[in-house]
């Protein structure tokens, strides 16, 4: 399966340049295997906002019940002045259907540990 990734671009961005860069960027991202999807803004906060609601659709079509652990990234790039990438991360999660519970009787933990040390 091909991973997939979102090419978001500002048409405006560089007197045009946005656009052009774009069109140099999707053959060669896929080339490099990746499914790409094309999605146009008109700046970088409807960039995030574009990116984040890319995370919840996919995460709806998991059936999921909620995002968890949510970072959104942006990073510029040296190789490109108008480039900036915006990468937002986070768990689908679903909650447990009724049969995966544990019955009351189960032992509850008295004692945890937590991971950041």
């Amino acid at each position: 399966m091909a991973r997939e990734i979102a090419l978001l671009t500002n048409p405006h961005a560089g007197k045009g340049r946005g656009l052009r860069t774009a069109a140099c960027a999707m053959p060669r991202l896929k080339e490099a295997g990746l499914k790409v999807r094309s999605l146009v803004g008109r700046d970088g906060d409807e960039a995030r906002e574009l990116a984040l609601a890319r995370m919840q659709a996919e995460a709806a079509q998991a059936k999921a019940s909620g995002i968890v652990g949510v970072t959104v990234e942006v990073k510029n790039h040296v190789w490109g002045e108008h480039a900036t990438e915006f990468l937002a991360t986070g768990t689908a999660v679903r909650r447990l259907a009724d049969e995966h519970k544990l019955p009351d009787t189960t032992p509850k933990p008295t004692f945890t540990l937590g991971l950041d040390a």
